[in-house]
């Protein structure tokens, strides 16, 4: 298929293998050449909704990316993802962080901020080797820039993300030499529990619940009225008396424009959490 309509309404489905789009000569941004194919998937996430599944590749330097835009329109609210890792069944939940989205590990006091790792589509093991890779990548550096306290604590956040995937890493590492530590598999009664924490203003992003249509007891899910300044980073107006003043004071309930997904007066968060028995049944 090589044309680049994008299905309407409830036309958005499953993508298959001949719905896949082929856009021949694109810039590559690693030789700045024109000889790049970048393959688009119009999709439908079940229980989510529509994607656009992006993948570059360059004939010339073998370069390759993929990601993810939105096939939708931002959100009347954001949406805040609080879910604790318990086995390795969790860690094959997919997980979906759109370019709004802020991932953090508070165990780790780690943050994956909004433009890293954006437009992703994975599971959460895929999303924590990413992070370990994109840490690791860097290590050469630090020591070649004689940042020796960095490399160790960069060093430690690596290791235990590969613990939480469900690898654990060998402490045969030479400093002289760089990060060169090795993978091994972990058993599974080995990974400790973790909170993971996707939220995104944008309401765009997805966390899996695989108990679907019951609830989820590992997961928390919060829908919540972005702020002004929220409104301002996606690219959404300020009210007018906010643009009078000259600066967004979130403070101030007449800095939100109304016309963004909330009154002036509100501020709510909705809470989706698995109900707790009594008595055999559901509160």
């Amino acid at each position: 298929m090589s044309g680049l309509a994008l299905p309407v309404g409830d036309a958005w489905t499953t993508g298959t293998e001949e719905e896949v789009s082929f856009i021949p000569e694109c810039f590559c941004p690693a030789c700045h050449g024109g000889k790049a194919i970048t393959r688009m998937l119009p999709t439908k996430v079940p229980l989510f909704r529509e994607l656009i599944i992006m993948a570059l590749e360059c004939e010339e330097c073998n370069f390759r990316n993929s990601e993810i835009t939105f096939g939708g329109e931002i959100q009347e609210k954001g949406v805040k993802f609080s879910l604790k890792v318990t086995s390795a069944l969790d860690l094959n939940r997919q997980l979906v962080k759109s370019d709004s989205a802020t991932l953090l590990i508070p165990s780790l006091e780690l943050e994956i901020p909004p433009g890293t790792q954006k437009g992703t589509i994975s599971t959460i093991e895929g999303m924590l080797n990413r992070a370990a890779d994109n840490l690791e990548e860097l290590q050469p550096e630090r020591l070649r820039l004689g940042d020796v306290d960095n490399f160790h604590r960069c060093r430690h956040v690596i290791s235990e993300l590969r613990k939480m995937s469900g690898r654990r890493v060998s402490e045969e590492t030479d400093e002289d030499e760089g990060d060169g530590a090795k993978l091994e598999a972990e058993d599974d009664s080995e990974l400790k529990d973790f909170l993971i924490i996707l939220d995104d203003p944008a309401g765009n992003s997805f966390v899996e619940n695989p108990h679907s249509p019951n609830a989820d007891p590992g997961l928390k899910r919060e829908f919540y009225f972005r702020s002004a300044t929220q409104d301002m980073s996606l690219g959404l107006q300020p009210s007018a008396e906010a643009v009078k003043a000259g600066t967004i004071d979130d403070t101030n309930p007449s800095h939100k424009n109304v016309a963004s997904g909330a009154t002036k007066s509100s501020h709510s968060i909705e809470i989706e959490v698995a109900k707790k028995e009594k008595g055999g049944r559901h509160e």
